[in-house]
């Protein structure tokens, strides 16, 4: 019980959780199955007091039973569970399952494993990370849903599962112990870039503790900064996201929710939390749905992490289970939430400060909060970074320090360095953008309606032995992509080189040829700008 003004609020323990099929093996969906009139009579008698609209108390009246009652809502986060059923559900927030422990993508030949946990029955019988599973108990899982396959390997505790397993060209056969298990909802580690990552995969009882424990422990490595992973969390428990908000906001209200009786905000729960110390990072998608929008919500309110990745899912509402007189439990919506500052979030989701497209979130923030060495400010909604300007140029690195360029040319500011002190970079097109992955570097020449087979040749300050030539000295990288071109080096007359791409170069193509500082045959580094013929 709740009080509020003076009147009671029902309030067991709020779920903020898309209903989604996870596909950890052992979570399983509701049943639906006959009730009594006293139990649907309950039902309706809980929706007319606590759903959060009116409904007109004829509407609820006229359902003969709880298929009826349910669709008159038009609600798919209201739903009715058996008591197992509500179980699993539960469950699977705290990542709590009865299977063999691993958890799986569908492909067409089966499920591939995704991840094996540890200490599960499936590490012990040596499954792998890759497996494809085919079969379990003789049914072959080909073309089958998630739900379906999960329903097959799934089961009691102590019952054994035959997996039949491809891997690679090779099969196997399992017969597993399924038992219950616990897997984290909360996994941390270091990058080489120097950043610390934490993911959170649900928000379930344990979630906090777990996340002080795993933040404690790279607090001591020292890092440049923290990325905090909530992509394709589906959310869950409300009190376990203001726990969590705490870290990143402090005592600041986290979220605003609005009921019938009118509306009011939540804090986070104070503890012994400590906030971050370092520029943080928060990774959202279309699949970070409920406590995931209240928590990036709340850090972009208050400007406490900087979001990337793509637009969340959008459901902002509350959802509370009420237990019937038979024991199933009737899962209804009993709010709506919103930002601290009361911005939307229902249908609405959180949008990311940088929209990573079709880049690598990931791969974007390492950048970001990376050595910063190199010569590139970045401003974005009202953030400051530097990145460094050779590792974005690497070509693993390329499209997503492009997509960072794009991103703060359209959108905020970046500066570079140059001969003529730091400029502003207005244009991210191939004239310019050698500016910004180059900075300081001068401009050799601009070269139109190059054939697809051109050789190239630079003049040196001395003689260079072509064996020497490393791969970072002289490149050829194609605009578009970041891919270098292989080359092959020939001393030439007059103290030249020749430069001779092993392949041909693409028609209609922008390459960047690169003589980079650390190439001792000339006295600065410099950019050719090669626009190849249609």
């Amino acid at each position: 019980m709740k009080l509020k003004d003076g009147k009671m609020r029902w309030i067991i323990k709020s779920l903020l959780c898309i209903f989604v099929l996870f596909t950890m093996l052992g979570a399983s969906s509701y049943k639906a199955y006959a009730m009594d009139d006293d139990v649907l009579s309950q039902a309706k008698g809980i929706i007319e007091k606590y759903y959060v609209d009116e409904i007109p108390e004829s509407k609820i009246d006229s359902a003969k039973n709880m298929d009826e009652l349910l669709k008159l809502l038009n609600d798919p986060y209201s739903q009715f569970f058996s008591s197992k059923g509500f179980q699993d559900f539960t469950d699977s927030i705290n990542n709590r399952v009865c299977g063999i422990g691993v958890q799986i993508e569908m492909v067409p030949e089966g499920v591939n494993v995704m991840a094996v946990f540890k200490d599960s029955p499936a590490m012990d019988a040596g499954i792998k990370v890759g497996d494809i599973i085919v079969e379990s108990d003789g049914h072959s899982l080909a073309g089958l849903t998630t739900a379906q396959s999960a329903s097959y390997i799934k089961g009691d505790e102590g019952t054994l599962a035959s997996i039949k397993v491809k891997r690679g060209n090779d099969s196997y056969t399992y017969n597993i112990l399924r038992k219950e298990i616990v897997a984290p909802t909360v996994e941390g580690k270091m990058l080489q870039s120097g950043a610390a990552y934490i993911s959170i995969g649900t928000f379930g009882e344990s979630t906090r503790n777990e996340f002080k424990d795993v933040l404690d422990k790279l607090k001591d490595e020292k890092p440049t900064g923290y990325i905090v992973d909530i992509r394709n969390n589906p959310g869950g428990y409300l009190m376990t996201a203001r726990e969590i908000g705490e870290f990143f906001i402090g005592a600041e209200p986290i979220v605003t929710l609005k009921d019938r009786e009118g509306s009011y905000k939540l804090k986070p729960v104070i503890s012994d939390a400590k906030m971050f110390n370092r520029p943080v990072i928060l990774l959202v998608n279309g699949n970070s749905a409920s406590a995931s929008e209240i928590l990036a919500a709340a850090v972009k309110d208050y400007k406490k992490a900087f979001i990337v990745g793509s637009k969340s899912f959008g459901k902002g509402t509350v959802q509370s289970p009420f237990i019937l007189k038979d024991g199933s439990i009737l899962k209804l919506t009993v709010q709506r939430f919103y930002s601290p500052f009361g911005n939307p979030i229902n249908k609405v989701g959180v949008q990311p400060d940088l929209d990573s497209g079709d880049e690598d979130p990931l791969l974007i923030s390492e950048l970001l909060l990376g050595n910063k060495k190199g010569g590139i400010e970045i401003n974005v909604s009202g953030r400051k970074f530097a990145m460094d300007a050779e590792k974005a140029a690497m070509p693993e690195n390329w499209m997503a320090a492009k997509r960072i360029i794009e991103q703060a040319i359209s959108s905020g500011t970046l500066s570079v360095n140059s001969a003529d002190g730091r400029i502003n970079a207005v244009s991210s097109n191939a004239e310019d953008l050698w500016r910004i992955f180059f900075p300081g570097y001068d401009k050799a020449a601009s070269l139109k309606d190059v054939p697809c087979d051109r050789k190239f040749s630079i003049k040196t300050d001395k003689h260079v032995d072509t064996q020497s030539i490393g791969s970072n000295d002289i490149f050829l990288v194609n605009v578009a992509s970041g891919s270098r071109v292989p080359l092959d080096f020939k001393n030439a007359a007059d103290g030249e080189i020749e430069i001779k791409p092993s392949q041909n170069l693409e028609a209609g193509a922008t390459y960047y040829l690169v003589v980079s500082d650390s190439f001792e045959g000339a006295s600065k580094p410099t950019v050719t700008i090669v626009d190849v013929k249609k």
